[in-house]
C-alpha cells in the first residue's frame, strides 16, 4: 500500500473509511478515484496492487493503523491477477464473518459469463466490466445502502 496513493483530504473533514481498490492498473485506480471525487464521495481511495497485501490490510489492524485508516467501507477487486489472486482474496473475504459485511465489487476485462458466475459464487456484491466500472461505480456504491461520506450536493444518478 502506498501513502502516495492516498488522496489529499480536507483537514476539516474527519477521516472516513476508504474504498480499497485492488488492481495493478494505476490508471484504473485513478479513474475510480476521479469518478468518486466527482460524485462528492470523500471516502479516500486506497490503491493496493497486490491481493495478499490487501487481505493483510483488511484483516490486520496494524496495517490500517500505519495508514491512519479504518477498515475499508468497500472493496473493488480485479480478477486480472495471475494465479487467481483476485479470486483468492474474494474467497478469503467471504470466509471471514467480520469481512463478509464489506461490499465487494469485482472488475474484469469483459463480461465473461463464467467469470461473473464465479464472482457471485465467491460472494461478490457486483461484477462490472473495467470498461464501464469507473463510470457506474458511484451509482452502485450508493445502492449498497451504507453510510458514505458525501461533501457538497449529490449529483443525479448517472451524472458522473
Amino acid at each position: 500500500m502506498r501513502d502516495t496513493d492516498r488522496p489529499v483530504t480536507d483537514p476539516a473533514l474527519p477521516e472516513h473509511p476508504p474504498v480499497l481498490v485492488v488492481d495493478r492498473d494505476r490508471h484504473f485506480t485513478e479513474a475510480v478515484r476521479t469518478s468518486l471525487a466527482a460524485g462528492h464521495l470523500v471516502n479516500p481511495v486506497l490503491a493496493c496492487p497486490d491481493p495478499r497485501e490487501a487481505l493483510g490490510y483488511l484483516t490486520g489492524p496494524s496495517a490500517r493503523k500505519a495508514h491512519g485508516l479504518s477498515r475499508a467501507v468497500a472493496v473493488v477487486v480485479s480478477f486480472d491477477f495471475g494465479a487467481h489472486g483476485g479470486q483468492r482474496l474474494l474467497r478469503s473475504i467471504g470466509q471471514s464473518p467480520p469481512l463478509r459485511a464489506i461490499p465487494v465489487v469485482v472488475v474484469g476485462q469483459g463480461v465473461d459469463e463464467d467469470e461473473v458466475h464465479e464472482a457471485m459464487d465467491l460472494g461478490a456484491t457486483a461484477y462490472l466490466s473495467k470498461l464501464v466500472a469507473s463510470h457506474v461505480l458511484l451509482d452502485l456504491i450508493r445502492a449498497f445502502d451504507m453510510p458514505w461520506a458525501l461533501a457538497g450536493p449529490t449529483p443525479e444518478p448517472g451524472a458522473v
